[in-house]
């Protein structure tokens, strides 16, 4: 003990000197940039009728790989848009052909035939599949191109083993009528991080799902058994259309001349219908988002580096309050994009001589709008404040171990998520 004082004097301990400030684990940056980065992106996709898209998902997954810092180290991301681009024409290339063929047996089949019926499942099947295949084969490639302190992450694993373990849990999903949803999830997860490494050392995976359960069934009766309930509805209205003598090219709106207890009776049905279709929308909607942040917080809790253990505490209400936040900016600048828009139109109708032409120009200008709008709404507000709260809420332990790791001598795949970007899966 360092003591201190006058001679003759009593003699105190001096104060300890504060501990410094710890480094969060994890930290998450600011907006700063996103917004010239975004319109930029959405402007040169514009005017390049979308080829720009892949160099535009390079920047933007740049930028927020960048946002996030473990230990005061930043992530780094080194794809590039030209590998992306490669990547899609690769795929297609491969997808041309493949779906070229089903269209041509689809015109050459009769519609009423049981050929019709099986040349459609099977083309559903293999969309599944290569969907399948594609999300396993985007996530390889990003990983490749993901780096901390140098070091990167990699994915080996074989995508047909992927493909068939997501088969086989989808065929237990069918014969259970969805109930074992979080069994297929938990079983893509599993295999995804347990074929995952940073450098040297490979993620672990374990537990099971019987903590989503409860949440997935939730997510079925707030949403398939409204939109079921509605199905049934809808065929009552045909079924009561038909019986009324009503054509059914007209659809099921009655005519003048029809029955008023009829009237009555399809105008309740689909008030019904309705009702219903807006009730699965929403407490379905709202209960699949508390499903998935569920869904990430277990997932979270399973996985391990080593001696690294994760825990999320994300919460669904934030996740749920940065979609209706970015919902409702999205709707009130529409609405007034084409006030604006309308206004200027309509002066620019009557100074031209009522030039008709002025109002497909106001059209144009209007879903340019839109889009920048929307753009700007995704990145700015939902996704920033969604990713931003996912990662501050992140924790993890036993953080100094990982300046043990070694970099890894795997190979690295060459071009882009080509499968992904062809079935448009997601910028992220």
């Amino acid at each position: 003990m360092v003591m201190s004082g006058t001679p003759g004097l009593p003699q105190v301990s001096a104060a300890p000197a504060p501990a410094p400030a710890s480094t969060p684990p994890i930290a998450f940056g600011r907006r700063d940039g996103l917004f010239r980065l975004v319109v930029k992106n959405t402007l040169l996709t514009l005017v390049t009728l979308g080829i720009y898209r892949f160099w535009a998902r390079a920047a933007i997954r740049r930028f927020y790989w960048g946002n996030v810092a473990i230990a005061g180290e930043r992530l780094e991301y080194t794809g590039t848009g030209a590998e992306l681009f490669v990547g899609f024409l690769v795929a297609i290339m491969l997808l041309a052909p493949l779906f070229g063929t089903f269209t041509v047996i689809r015109l050459l089949t009769d519609p009423e035939s049981i050929w019709f019926a099986v040349e459609t499942a099977a083309y559903g099947a293999t969309i599944y599949v290569f969907v399948a295949a594609a999300q396993f084969r985007a996530r390889r490639y990003r990983l490749s191109r993901t780096r901390w302190r140098g070091v990167r992450f990699a994915q080996d694993g074989s995508t047909w083993r992927y493909i068939g373990l997501t088969l086989g849990w989808t065929a237990l999903v069918v014969a259970t009528a969805g109930i074992g949803f979080p069994w297929l999830r938990w079983a893509q997860q599993r295999y995804l991080m347990r074929c995952t490494s940073f450098g040297d050392r490979r993620f672990a995976f374990d537990g099971g799902p019987r903590a989503l359960v409860w949440r997935w069934l939730l997510v079925l009766a707030l949403f398939v058994l409204p939109v079921v309930a509605m199905a049934i509805q809808g065929a009552g209205m045909v079924e009561t259309a038909i019986e009324a003598g009503v054509d059914g090219d007209e659809g099921t709106e009655a005519p003048p001349s029809i029955d008023p207890a009829v009237r009555a009776k399809l105008a309740r049905q689909g008030g019904i219908a309705g009702g219903l279709l807006f009730f699965a929308l929403v407490f379905g909607g709202i209960a699949f988002v508390v499903y998935r942040v569920a869904e990430m917080r277990v997932f979270a809790g399973a996985t391990r580096l080593g001696a690294i253990a994760v825990r999320s505490g994300a919460r669904a209400g934030r996740v749920a309050g940065a979609m209706l936040k970015g919902l409702g900016l999205f709707v009130a600048w529409i609405v007034l994009a084409g006030i604006l828009v309308f206004l200027l139109a309509g002066l620019l109708f009557m100074l031209s001589d009522r030039n008709e032409a002025v109002w497909l120009f106001g059209g144009l200008i209007w879903v340019a709008l839109a889009l920048l709008g929307a753009s700007l709404i995704m990145e700015l507000v939902v996704r920033f404040g969604i990713l931003r709260h996912v990662v501050t809420t992140l924790e993890l332990t036993n953080v100094e171990t990982l300046a043990d790791i070694a970099q890894s001598t795997g190979a690295t795949p060459r071009t882009g998520e080509g499968l992904a970007d062809a079935f448009d899966l997601g910028p992220l």
